[in-house]
């Protein structure tokens, strides 16, 4: 797969949107590490928080390809970042939702939706994504992970079996063997597959 440059200028519900000055307010929000708190850092539940890097959200969004009226998801959202940037470019009409385990990381994310107005925008669900049911996801049009440690296999076996055929599939980290025959794109580490 040949891999892409990060976009300058993205496209979102049918609009051009420059990436600039959206990444510059993130960044004066969202620490490159996450959040000062080491407990949100530490191994809770067997699985560490690694916030995907600010400067590769645009290329992730661009192969989205987002329209009006569809539903993004992402399993362990962690601090909303990547919802947030999407909050910002796409219309109303898309819904944004993400699953996290960690208690403290979900107080933290809900506040900083508070903080920002984007509390009845984006919805975070506190769920075991890999124990409990992710009936939730079935409609979702774009969903987007980054698992750790083989994880992420485990997870493309319990969500291929809900998500619609078309759904758009992006994680960050290693490629997804189950899934080898769906991959459409790849960019440094993430990975693009439509189901």
């Amino acid at each position: 797969m040949q891999s892409q440059v990060i976009p300058r200028f993205i496209h979102v519900c049918g609009k051009r949107v420059y990436v600039s000055p959206i990444i510059e307010k993130m960044n004066s929000i969202f620490n490159e590490n996450g959040p000062a708190d080491p407990a949100i850092h530490e191994w809770d539940y067997g699985v560490p928080w690694y916030p995907t890097p600010l400067e590769k959200i645009p290329w992730i969004i661009e192969n989205f390809h987002i329209r009006s009226n569809t539903s993004y998801c992402e399993l362990g959202v962690g601090d909303c970042r990547i919802p947030y940037f999407i909050a910002k470019t796409a219309d109303k009409s898309v819904s944004l939702a993400g699953f996290e385990i960690r208690k403290s990381m979900m107080k933290y994310a809900t506040n900083l939706l508070k903080q920002e107005g984007l509390q009845n925008r984006i919805s975070v669900i506190q769920k075991n994504v890999f124990q409990d049911g992710l009936s939730k996801m079935k409609d979702a049009d774009y969903v987007y992970f980054y698992m750790y440690d083989g994880k992420d296999e485990s997870i493309a076996g319990r969500i291929g079996k809900i998500l619609k055929p078309g759904t758009i599939v992006i994680n960050k980290g290693w490629p997804i063997e189950l899934w080898k025959e769906k991959l459409v794109s790849q960019f440094v580490d993430f990975y693009k597959y439509i189901i």
